[in-house]
């Protein structure tokens, strides 16, 4: 006993006490709330420790109230809860359960309110607290300007208020009031907030700030038990309605719970982002929001609204780079206003927008307090320059280069988009069609004038100031087309111009943004890029896409759309798709869906711009039309019309493949060829279906047993366990090959109507069966041949009977039969024999009929590409030429052969040696082509003498592909184009050249001329005359004893010493007359006497012509050569940092070389003149172009670190030869 005693209370003392927690729910108990069921239904809170009571409220309660005062310790809210802490309740945000709020806006059909720009003047049913129909209100206050545009009356949940035509349209919730108003028989129209640009979150989980500073252990066990319920709820839909009709409302319908479970996932959204995950942007957008409706004292999120998980994932950053960020705790990044949606800045001064959502998620992912300066863009880059802020907020890579920041990784990608007016731009597929258009983009935007720089002449272009202004612009017609970027929709609805949106986004031309950051801070760099790639791609395209108002991925479908339709297009992505595995029209498998019904989806997707996501279907199809009827699960499902009898109020599209429906037996059962043969037997059939249905009404004889697929009826045929099949030809037949049921077959037709398979859509999706209808009848005959051939395996053709026959020859040989009673066994069993080998016929006929029609329409394809082919390319204006190898005779040769005046059949079979000028040419392009084949080119061009029939001789340029064949080169393939005109202008062109730089030339010797007559005259008179002026005034100053005299004139004295020396360096800058009185080379080194010591530079001047002798230069290659001279010793002084430099002098030959040398920095060469890059020393490429106009060169050598040598060099005449040019100078 006292080991009984012992052993239960050691068990008693393990049993763990659970810790009683209050969650107060905000409505009656639901669907909504199923997250929470199944944490307590799973145990997920009692392995927290927690016993958790879920607490239903009722109408009319507060909901909050209860944690405020502590009889819960946690609550379910909505975006409502931010008013209440901004008024200064202290409750926390601890996870976003619901991504979207399901509020909305609900009008009668018959009413014609489709949205809320015809809601002026009309009466609204709102609730009486604004926080619970905020998003309502703020979707008023952004399409009308004001709530005083519309009555509010309060709404007290009594639908006659609605019903009885009180108001004209109703908040409400989409989980559960859509299903209420249907099954009361109102045919209503849903106004969903977010098609208008208001995204609010809904249902999320919140406590405290004293529940979270004394209990912070159960904060973080209550929120994990919580998401883990969520993700297994949506994960076990069917289970936990089950629990809650068990359970919590026991009263209540399965089918309001299966719909309310589908609307909630949509508001959770799983699959794109993680429970509970929350945005400090999105909340900033809602205090925004908020505060305009006079909702909220303040435009701002309070502090310590948010709960910061301590298990949330974080960025982890390095000691040092913490140290970084603590030693700079100002951080700004400057931005300017005048690019919304980028950066939104109100009358008051608050900020929001797509950068600022990312920067708060930065800061949410650092733990950091980076903050924005915003200014206007002139501002802003003297800022950045003088380092006033940390950086630019967001630039382009290349001017963050201009400014000398660095950029980070990227952090936002939009595209360049075409706005136009609705219906108006179906022929817009890219800039080029632009040209004869007025368009509109905003003017001094490098990545916008690049776009449109290579059409600009041939575009009528108006630059604006601002997106507004372009898109007025737009609007009032005065231009066609607006250019900007993807998130500038938002410009248009914003300001409700009407009519306007996007008729083309270039994906193709994505522009990627970056952070510019100040050169000298490359730790915050690495830092901002460790919490850049933190963010997702899902996060990234969820920002873009709650300020622009459409998925910023969308292109203008090819097919022509409505704007309404375009509208709808653009707000409902994706559209949700129900499959479930029916081959060869949806084949399930790895990845997504193929088949007949994908093939064409993927086409018409490709065409209209839908884009899809496949749900397998947990029920056949049938099934789930029901779902489609109130409007839940997918938006779309593939579906033979006629398959029930529950289709009504279904949406159907046109037809899209036929396929009738055929009987199935065993090779070796009994023979049935009609349906009447099946009477007494077992048949297989899907279930439920219109096919089961007429099978049973016409032959209520027969045994019907129902199976879910088709597979499963054939599985049990090929059993045994049943004696026939009815089903589809095409999918029968698939199943039958693809499980190689070799011992089935197909006996004959039911006689049963065929199958249309159609698409299946929602009731309250019109826009989309409109859509794919045009998608549908975009798609021509040879493009459903081709898929179908390409899925279904035969093809069907209705004609005469051929079980009619054999039942006829049947009957016959019965009663031949009895009258010869000696052969009645073996004519049975001939008859037999002859009827399966009948049936086998049929179907061997069936699929040859099939095969032969393939054939032909492979056919029929490669003759229209063929000639497509031919009509291109002998369209062409060049010679197409086709050439076997190695013989390299013609095999085929285009129309454009006619231009040489042969005709295309003479040249057929001939060598192309005939159409070259002469033989060596000929060997040349085969030793060319031998070459680029030994380097595994793919293709050549060359240039080429080639003649015509008349031996006319004309340049051309011929581009050769090479063709290969199990890796031998068989042919090549020759475009030959006729080049005599680029050639003559490009003759012309450099004969304008060579006198542009002769009147260059002359235009430098005439200001040389020039400038040594300005010197001579300087120095000749006014040099004199001062000269002169001093020595008077110093003959004054001798004669005349007055002191005071004498000391002014010695100030005039000096005044005129210093001008005389201003007007010898003038003189000296113009043209030293020392190079005509004394030579060149006591020129430079008057020169380097005068100004390099003044730079502490010590110059040397070597010279070593003495040897010339008789060799002489003019005064103008003297003038030209101490002026380039010149030049590089100023360059020396400029940029070298040289304390050295040295100049040599010498002749060789009939040249004179002139070297300067410096012991500087020096320079890559790479960026010299003639290597492309003269734009940074334009200096040096004016002396080499001067110097070539002379005759001369000029040659630099020069390396980082190791100096630069520059050699001038010139041809000279001996001194004969000067004088005779001399004096023809001054004859002419």
């Amino acid at each position: 006993m006292l080991l009984t005693f012992w052993g239960a209370a050691a068990a008693f003392a393990a049993t763990p006490t659970l810790e009683p927690v209050t969650i107060q729910l905000r409505w009656s108990h639901q669907f909504q709330f199923a997250g929470y069921y199944a944490a307590v239904e799973k145990g997920f809170y009692a392995a927290e420790g927690l016993d958790v009571t879920l607490q239903a409220a009722v109408p009319g309660q507060d909901r909050v109230t209860p944690v405020l005062e502590g009889r819960a310790q946690y609550g379910v809210g909505d975006a409502g809860i931010l008013k209440l802490r901004a008024d200064g309740r202290p409750l926390v945000v601890l996870a976003q359960i619901f991504q979207h709020s399901p509020g909305i806006l609900m009008t009668r059909r018959d009413s014609d309110i489709y949205s809320p720009y015809e809601l002026k003047g009309k009466t609204v049913l709102l609730n009486q607290d604004p926080a619970g129909s905020a998003a309502v209100r703020a979707m008023i206050l952004e399409t009308l300007g004001s709530l005083d545009q519309v009555n509010i009356i309060p709404r007290h949940y009594a639908d006659e208020e609605f019903t009885g035509g009180k108001a004209d349209a109703v908040a409400g919730y989409l989980s559960n009031e859509p299903y209420r108003m249907k099954q009361a028989g109102l045919a209503i129209n849903i106004i969903d907030p977010r098609s208008y640009g208001i995204d609010f979150y809904g249902d999320n989980l919140f406590t405290t700030e004293q529940e979270i500073a004394s209990h912070p252990e159960r904060v973080e066990k209550v929120r994990r038990a919580t998401l883990r319920g969520w993700a297994y709820a949506l994960q076990h839909k069917e289970e936990v309605i089950d629990q809650i009709r068990a359970k919590y409302d026991p009263g209540a319908i399965r089918e309001k719970l299966d719909f309310e479970s589908k609307v909630v996932e949509q508001m959770i959204l799983p699959d794109l982002v993680p429970i509970g995950e929350l945005h400090p942007g999105r909340y900033g957008r809602i205090a925004e929001i908020f505060y305009r409706l006079e909702m909220s004292p303040s435009a701002e999120v309070p502090k310590g609204f948010l709960y910061r998980s301590e298990t949330a994932p974080a960025v982890k950053l390095t000691a040092e780079e913490r140290a970084w960020l603590d030693a700079h705790p100002a951080i700004r990044f400057g931005y300017s206003n005048d690019f919304q949606p980028a950066l939104i800045v109100q009358e008051e001064g608050r900020v929001s927008g797509i950068l600022k959502d990312t920067l708060d998620l930065l800061n949410e992912r650092l733990g950091t307090d980076f903050g924005i300066a915003v200014t206007d863009l002139e501002s802003l880059r003297k800022m950045a320059r003088n380092k006033e802020v940390s950086g630019i907020l967001s630039l382009s890579p290349a001017a963050a280069g201009r400014l000398d920041l660095i950029g980070t990784a990227s952090h936002i990608r939009t595209y360049p988009t075409i706005f136009g007016r609705s219906g108006e731009a179906a022929d817009i597929k890219g800039i080029e069609d632009l040209t004869t258009y007025r368009c509109a983009f905003v003017g001094g935007m490098p990545t916008m004038e690049a776009l449109v720089a290579s059409h600009a002449d041939q575009m009528s272009i108006t630059r604006v100031k601002t997106v507004l202004q372009g898109l007025k612009l737009l609007h009032e017609g005065t231009v066609d087309f607006f250019i900007g970027f993807s998130q500038h929709n938002y410009v248009i609805l914003k300001n409700g111009l009407l009519g306007l949106g996007p008729v083309l986004t270039m994906t193709d031309r994505p522009i990627d943004a970056v952070m510019g950051v100040r050169k000298d801070w490359p730790q915050l760099v690495g830092i901002l890029n460790k919490g850049l790639a933190s963010i997702t791609e899902a996060e990234r395209s969820a920002i873009l896409a709650r300020w622009s108002g459409y998925d910023l991925t969308v292109r203008l479908p090819p097919v022509s759309l409505s704007p309404e339709e375009r509208t709808w297009l653009v707000n409902n992505i994706p559209i949700r798709i129900g499959v479930a595995d029916f081959p060869p029209f949806v084949i399930l498998g790895e990845g997504r869906p193929t088949g007949l019904f994908s093939a064409y989806l993927e086409l018409i997707a490709e065409r209209t711009g839908l884009q899809f996501r496949y749900e397998v279907l947990k029920r056949f199809p049938s099934e789930a039309l029901e779902e489609l009827r109130q409007g839940l699960g997918p938006d779309l499902i593939p579906y033979f019309k006629g398959m029930t009898g529950r289709e009504q109020d279904i949406l159907f599209t046109k037809p899209y493949a036929q396929s009738p429906s055929v009987i199935f037996s065993k090779q070796d059962g009994p023979l049935f060829t009609v349906l009447e043969d099946l009477s007494g037997k077992v048949v297989g059939l899907t279930k439920p279906s219109g096919l089961h249905e007429a099978v049973i009404r016409a032959h209520p004889d027969i045994s019907v047993r129902l199976f879910d697929t088709e597979r499963e009826s054939l599985q049990a045929l090929e059993e045994g366990r049943i004696h026939a099949s009815i089903g589809n030809l095409n999918v029968g037949t698939y199943l039958i090959l693809e499980n190689g049921w070799s011992n089935l077959k197909i006996v004959g037709p039911s006689g049963l109507e065929d199958q249309m398979l159609s698409f299946a859509i929602r009731p309250d999706r019109p826009e989309l069966r409109r859509i794919i209808d045009k998608g549908l009848d975009s798609i021509s005959l040879e493009e459903r041949n081709t898929m179908r051939n390409q899925y279904l395996a035969v093809r069907y053709d209705h004609g005469i009977r051929k079980a009619d026959v054999a039942k006829a020859l049947f009957i016959l040989g019965s009663v031949f039969g009895l009258v010869i009673c000696a052969v009645v066994l073996w004519n049975f069993q001939l008859k037999r024999k002859v009827f399966e080998r009948t049936a086998d016929l049929n179907q061997s006929n069936v699929q040859l009929s099939a095969e032969i029609v393939q054939r032909q329409n492979t056919e029929k394809a490669l003759r229209e590409s063929r000639d497509y082919l031919d009509n291109l390319t002998n369209s062409m204006v060049d010679i197409v030429i086709s050439v076997r190898l190695p013989d390299r005779t013609i095999e085929w040769v285009n129309d454009a052969i006619r231009q040489l005046g042969y005709e295309p059949g003479e040249c057929i079979g001939r060598t192309t040696e005939f159409i070259y000028s002469d033989h060596d040419d000929f060997i040349a392009l085969g030793k060319e082509m031998t070459r680029s084949m030994a380097e595994n080119r793919e293709n050549l061009a060359a240039e080429f003498m080639f003649k015509n029939k008349n031996g006319d001789i004309f340049p051309a340029e011929i581009t050769i592909s090479f063709f290969e064949n199990k890796g031998d080169l068989i042919g090549v393939t020759g475009i030959i184009r006729d080049i005599s005109e680029r050639k003559e202008k490009e003759q012309l062109l450099d004969a304008y050249q060579q006198r542009l730089k002769a009147l260059a030339s002359k235009l430098t010797m005439s200001e040389e001329r020039e400038r040594r007559r300005v010197a001579t005259e300087l120095h000749d008179h006014v040099g004199q005359s001062l000269a002169i002026a001093r020595l008077q005034l110093a003959s004054a100053q001798k004669s005349n004893p007055d002191a005071s005299c004498t000391l002014l004139l010695e100030e005039v004295s000096h005044t005129l010493l210093e001008a005389s020396r201003e007007t010898r360096h003038l003189i000296f800058d113009l043209s030293t007359p020392v190079i005509k009185e004394l030579g060149l080379r006591a020129a430079i080194a008057d020169w380097l006497n005068e100004k390099m010591p003044q730079h502490g530079i010590a110059a040397e001047l070597a010279d070593y012509t003495d040897s010339a002798g008789a060799l002489s230069l003019t005064d103008d290659q003297a003038t030209l050569l101490f002026r380039h001279t010149r030049e590089l010793l100023t360059n020396v002084i400029k940029h070298a940092k040289a304390n050295r430099v040295t100049v040599e002098v010498t002749a060789a030959a009939d040249e004179i070389h002139i070297a300067v040398q410096d012991n500087g920095v020096g320079f890559e060469t790479a960026g010299a003149p003639g290597n492309g890059k003269e734009k940074d020393h334009f200096g040096l490429f004016s002396i080499r172009e001067s110097m070539a106009d002379m005759g001369g060169s000029m040659v630099i050598d020069a390396a980082p670190g190791k100096g630069c040598r520059a050699v001038l060099r010139m041809p000279v005449r001996d001194k004969s030869d000067r004088s005779q040019v001399q004096g023809s100078e001054v004859q002419g």
